[in-house]
C-alpha cells in the first residue's frame, strides 16, 4: 500500500478562495481533465468507504495568465485529527526528486540521436526579452527589495539550464540575499552584483537563445593538445595544435596581496587567452584543465573569487565560454607535467620547439 495508514477518518477540505470566486473556470478545467482521461466521475454515490478531499484552487501565469488547477495535498494544516495526502503517503515507498536538464541531455546521449534532431537547448525568444527587461530595470536601481532579488534568480536559474557557465553566476546574487530576512527588506545593489548583472546582459542581448548539447564526458585539456602555464617572473605561455603565444607581463598587472590569489591570477591569465584564440574550436567541449594550483581549481570550479581583478578575467572566460559553446572544469594535480607550456611562459623558444615535435 501506498498510504501509510488505512484506519482514517473521511474529511472533506473547503476549497481555497480563487477556485471559489470562479466556479466556472474550475467546471471547465475539471471538463477538460475528464475529456483527456486524466480524471473519472462524476460518481452518483462515493467509491470509497472512508475518503480524504484536498482543496482546488486556481493558479494564474504571470506573465501568459493562462489559468490551471491545483490541488492542494498538504491541506488541510494544523489539525491532528486530520491527516493530509502528503502525511498519509508512506515516504519509504513514494519519494520525490526533480530531473535536472543535464539528466535529460544525458539520457539522449545515451540512447542515441534519435531521440531528438538537432541536439539543442533552447531558450524561448520571449523569456530572453522578459529577462533582459528585468536585468535593465535592475541595473539602473541602487537598492531592491529581497522579493525582487529572489524573481530574478528565479529568471536567471532558468537561464542557466541551458546556459552551463552561467550558473557561477548566480551564487553572488545569492549571497547578497542572504544578508536580509523579509522579503520586503532593502539590499544594496553593490558593483560586484552589477558587474554580473551586466554580464549577463551583454550575453543574452546578443544570444540566438540556442546552446548545443556538451559532450557527456570531460576532455582532458592534453587530450587535444591544450597546455597553458605561467611564470611568476617572466611571463605566460599557452600551445594547442601546433598554435602557441607567449608573452611577458604587462607592466600594469594588478597587486594582490594574497599568494595563493595572486598565483591563481597568473595561471588563469593564459587559460583566457587561449580560450579567446581558439575557443571556437572547443564547441559542445567540457575541458578539464589540471593544475598544480590549489587556489586556481577551487575559482574555477565555483566560478568566484574575493580578487575583483580574478572576476574580470572569470567574466572573460564566461562570455568566451558561452558564445563559443565550450565550459571549463579544473582538477588538482600535485606538480602537474606541462613541460610544453612551462617553457613558452619562460621564453625557452628552443626547448619549446623540441618539445612540441615530439609525439604525444
Amino acid at each position: 500500500m501506498l498510504v501509510s495508514e488505512s484506519d482514517i477518518i473521511t474529511y472533506e477540505c473547503k476549497n481555497a478562495l480563487s477556485a471559489r470566486k470562479d466556479p466556472e473556470t474550475v467546471q471547465a478545467l475539471i471538463n477538460d481533465e475528464l475529456k483527456k482521461g486524466f480524471i473519472n466521475g462524476p460518481f452518483d454515490t462515493t467509491p470509497f468507504t472512508a475518503y480524504r478531499v484536498s482543496p482546488i484552487g486556481i493558479a494564474t501565469h504571470k506573465y501568459s495568465f493562462k489559468k490551471r488547477l491545483i490541488l492542494d495535498l498538504s491541506s488541510p494544516h494544523n489539525k491532528e485529527e486530520h491527516f493530509s495526502i502528503n502525511d498519509l503517503i508512506d515516504k519509504d515507498l513514494c519519494s520525490l526528486s526533480y530531473i535536472k536538464l543535464d539528466d535529460a541531455i544525458n539520457v539522449i546521449q545515451t540512447y542515441g540521436p534519435k531521440n531528438t534532431v538537432n541536439m539543442q537547448a533552447r531558450l524561448p525568444q520571449d523569456k530572453i526579452v522578459r529577462i533582459t527587461d528585468f536585468i535593465n530595470t535592475m541595473i539602473q536601481k541602487r537598492t531592491c527589495t529581497r522579493k525582487d532579488l529572489e524573481q530574478l534568480l528565479g529568471h536567471l536559474n532558468f537561464a542557466s539550464r541551458v546556459i552551463l557557465p552561467g550558473r557561477a553566476f548566480v551564487t553572488y546574487l545569492y549571497k547578497l540575499m542572504s544578508t536580509v530576512k523579509e522579503s520586503y527588506n532593502y539590499v544594496h545593489l553593490n558593483k560586484e552584483c552589477k558587474a554580473d548583472l551586466q554580464m549577463w546582459l551583454e550575453f543574452l542581448t546578443n544570444w540566438n537563445g540556442i546552446n548545443l548539447f556538451y559532450d557527456n564526458q570531460l576532455t582532458t585539456a592534453s587530450s587535444i593538445s591544450l597546455y597553458t602555464d605561467a611564470s611568476s617572473t617572466l611571463g605566460f605561455g599557452g600551445f594547442f595544435k601546433n598554435k602557441w603565444f607567449y608573452d611577458k607581463w604587462p607592466k600594469e598587472l594588478p597587486s594582490i596581496k594574497d599568494y595563493s590569489e595572486s598565483m591563481a591570477f597568473l595561471e588563469l591569465y593564459p587559460i583566457v587567452v587561449a580560450a579567446i584564440l581558439w575557443g571556437k574550436q572547443w564547441c559542445g567541449k567540457k575541458i578539464l584543465f589540471y593544475c598544480d594550483n590549489a587556489a586556481t581549481v577551487h575559482i574555477i570550479k565555483k566560478g568566484r573569487s574575493k580578487e575583483p581583478c580574478i572576476m574580470k578575467l572569470m567574466r572573460r572566460l564566461t562570455m568566451c565560454a558561452v558564445y563559443n559553446n565550450f565550459a571549463v572544469f579544473s582538477e588538482h594535480v600535485p606538480g602537474a607535467s606541462n613541460t610544453i607550456a612551462d617553457a613558452l611562459s619562460r621564453f625557452q623558444v628552443h626547448k619549446f620547439r623540441e618539445l612540441a615535435q615530439k609525439p604525444r
